[in-house]
């Protein structure tokens, strides 16, 4: 149960860094949710 609550968590933590992202409200820079992004785009941003 605790490894499901962990990984709900940083997938909204994700979501929510990338849809405020290039905002006035955007989150400060999380290496990790740009790594992730970059393996899963294949390193191509949009």
């Amino acid at each position: 149960m605790k490894g499901e609550y962990l990984i709900e968590k940083m997938n909204k933590k994700w979501w929510e860094y990338w849809e405020l992202k290039d905002t006035e409200n955007a989150l400060p820079r999380d290496y990790s949710c740009e790594v992730i992004f970059s393996f899963v785009s294949g390193g191509k941003e949009k």
